[in-house]
């Protein structure tokens, strides 16, 4: 787990900028930095995070013939590659998976890509004809911006390192703003919120030779069908074969792996797994926050004077599962300066009001490990947004004639969640559609912006949960990665394993919702392996963030959202008018709020004197 950095241009490569721009990289890679000058023209730059094989032999860039590698990731199933390459008459002179990525390129080419079960970003540099391979993982984990004209071709890791060896790239994207004020798009699109740097898709590579691209494609893709006559009993017994094999291989690691544990299943899973698989106690984290921090919209999401606090789950588990839990509260003390922190490590504007409280959970974490697994991406493949997913659920199956299975299980979401909260998912998923964002901005008296809304329509899939898989997970994967890198952390996700994901993805959506039960085939695959506590769990709790009390008590945060704005992004008028509405209590989304204050905390970062 690393940075990466690398420019050929048509002038002369400045080193001391490259090398403090390669600096920029170091909390992705505090243990080693190096880059190397092909020629006067061509660098190629690495910052590392040792995980696995900790010799200094595979340290990078990593060269073997004529080749140069830089390589952000870690490839699960590297000992199996590495086996069939010693077959084929390859020699290793490391035991990490690096060698074996640059290997695996010089003998299968792309096809290399269909054969890896990771996370990646990496660049192959081929000094001979001058080319460079890049690829991307499956699902977007690891990020990589690049930015290519006539005059030079360069990618980073993160976006900082591009406009501080190019100044001239520090210009908005104001069609990303608008859009990511609208609705929230950010790191799945595939240009940035700067002009001229883009990101490559994921499941994508690409070659570029002479600061051109000269091939560009996707290699991986999704299942296309659901089929509807896989049994539920084999589904469930190959659902928890392929989980515990994702987790094995993601225990592969040469200093210790963590986890975080929540009152949720999916966190909970791989714990109970981990515990199978390891005879120890398993290190645990489990951020939490005070229940009277729960606002009342929030609390509006359940029926009944719930349980909201998840440290009082997780110790209820102490004595079902082998755990040394560590329990970090979050509080809301120095929230700007800690938000400041976050949009220059992310790089751009996020909407998940969750960063400032994920920022301070890896923080803790960071002071003890490097390596954690976490269940992001089980959400987005079993079905667990429920507002999100029931809509399309029950759709389902009363296109398939299941009118009273339908019935049955809109009684039981009731018991759990409000009729007025379902009602409205129901709406938002069928009547409101993208189109009428422009008139819904209007009728909020929300329409502050500068200029005129050109909003991009973009395709959904047939598909719910592919949709939130390869388009909302992508953007909460970005900000994942950016600040748990930012505090030397590498996340591992067993429920983003490629194999999983395309098996799953093959099943009838019917498998995933029964009785209330969120991800229900995923609980009957684990039933024998998790506490019956969290089995029956229906609840889903999340970062707590009392952001609405936080942008009307805090003064600096009050003068920042007053201001004008250096770029002229929003209209000052109509923006000063909007926030006299919300001070004086008659305007009431803070969603938008929120949204305000992050592009400006982004400008004053990037385009003002704060600049970082």
């Amino acid at each position: 787990m690393c940075g990466i950095l690398g420019i050929e241009s048509i002038d002369k490569i400045d080193e001391g900028r490259f090398r403090s721009s390669l600096e920029l990289l170091k909390h992705r890679g505090p243990d080693f930095s190096d880059y190397t000058f092909v020629n006067g023209q061509t660098a190629v730059g690495h910052t590392r995070l040792a995980i696995i094989d900790l010799d200094a032999a595979s340290n990078q860039p990593f060269k073997f013939s004529h080749y140069t590698l830089s390589f952000n990731g870690e490839l699960y199933n590297y000992i199996e590659l590495r086996d069939q390459l010693l077959g084929l008459g390859h020699e290793f002179s490391t035991e990490g998976d690096t060698e074996v990525v640059l290997k695996a390129y010089i003998e299968w080419g792309k096809d290399c890509l269909k054969k890896f079960n990771g996370m990646w970003a990496f660049v192959v540099h081929n000094v001979k004809d001058g080319s460079f391979f890049s690829s991307r993982d499956r699902f977007g984990i690891k990020p990589f911006y690049y930015s290519i004209n006539e005059r030079f071709f360069a990618f980073s890791s993160e976006v900082r390192p591009l406009l501080n060896y190019f100044p001239e790239l520090r210009k908005p994207n104001f069609q990303a703003l608008q859009e990511y004020f609208v609705s929230g798009v950010g790191g799945q699109r595939e240009d940035s919120f700067f002009d001229g740097v883009d990101r490559l898709m994921p499941g994508h590579y690409m070659v570029v030779k002479g600061n051109k691209i000269v091939e560009q494609d996707k290699y991986w893709s999704y299942p296309e069908k659901r089929d509807n006559n896989v049994s539920f009993e084999k589904a469930r017994e190959e659902v928890q074969a392929l989980l515990i094999d994702s987790i094995k291989i993601r225990l592969r690691s040469d200093v210790q792996v963590f986890s975080t544990i929540t009152s949720g299943l999916d966190s909970t899973t791989i714990v109970s797994i981990y515990n199978k698989l390891d005879e120890g106690k398993v290190r645990t984290f489990t951020s939490f926050s005070n229940e009277n921090l729960y606002n009342e919209s929030e609390r509006s999401l359940f029926v009944g004077d719930q349980k909201l606090n998840e440290a009082s789950f997780v110790k209820d588990l102490n004595g079902e599962l082998r755990i040394d839990p560590k329990f970090i509260e979050l509080g809301q003390t120095n929230y700007l300066k800690r938000l400041f922190g976050v949009i220059k490590h992310i790089g751009e504007p996020h909407s998940s009001k969750a960063i400032v409280s994920v920022d301070q959970m890896y923080s803790e974490i960071g002071k003890e490990g490097r390596v954690l697994l976490e269940g992001q991406g089980a959400d987005e493949l079993f079905g667990g947004y429920v507002y999100e997913f029931m809509p399309y659920f029950l759709w389902n199956e009363v296109k398939h004639g299941r009118i009273g299975k339908a019935i049955s299980e809109v009684r039981s979401l009731s018991k759990v969640y409000p009729v007025k909260q379902m009602v409205r998912s129901l709406v938002n998923a069928f009547l409101v559609k993208r189109g009428f964002f422009k008139f819904k901005l209007k009728s909020l008296g929300a329409d502050v912006l500068g200029q005129e809304i050109k909003f991009q329509k973009r395709k959904r899939k047939n598909d719910i949960l592919k949709d939130m898989h390869s388009s909302g997970l992508v953007n909460l994967l970005h900000y994942g990665d950016s600040l748990s890198m930012a505090h030397s952390i590498e996340t591992r996700f067993p429920f983003m394993d490629y194999r999983l994901v395309e098996y799953v993805f093959r099943l009838p959506l019917g498998y995933f919702l029964k009785g209330a039960r969120n991800k229900f085939l995923l609980r009957e695959a684990v039933k024998d392996i998790i506490p019956s506590s969290v089995y029956n769990n229906k609840l889903k709790l999340g970062f707590i963030s009392p952001i609405d009390s936080i942008l009307r008590e805090d003064a600096d945060i009050k003068e920042i959202l007053y201001e004008k704005d250096t770029l002229g992004f929003f209209d000052h008028k109509k923006l000063s008018n909007l926030l006299e509405r919300y001070y004086a209590k008659d305007f009431g989304n803070t969603s938008t709020i929120y949204k305000i204050l992050v592009i400006k905390v982004w400008i004053k970062i990037f385009f003002d004197n704060e600049r970082s």
